[in-house]
């Protein structure tokens, strides 16, 4: 599943914004298990919440600089 560039923008928008933001998985090769493993064992490591095919990011205590770490990472998952 390909990330576009207005998602990223979309996702960075709700980030800075508010303290959750959710991802729903649609029609990609990964579970949102193995989402959640991959961002985990990545550098930086980041801890996210899955189910039901959503991953749930909390970054009430992130830095902006941060946000665009977790954005790229999803994105580079995700492609």
């Amino acid at each position: 599943m390909k990330v576009s560039k207005e998602a990223m923008v979309g996702v960075y928008a709700v980030v800075k914004y508010w303290h959750q933001v959710s991802v729903r998985l649609r029609r990609t090769h990964l579970s949102d298990d193995q989402v959640r493993s991959s961002l985990l064992a990545g550098d930086p490591a980041l801890l996210v919440f899955s189910r039901d095919n959503t991953v749930t990011i909390d970054v009430a205590l992130l830095q902006p600089d941060e946000v665009i770490i977790v954005a790229h990472r999803l994105r580079e998952i995700l492609d």
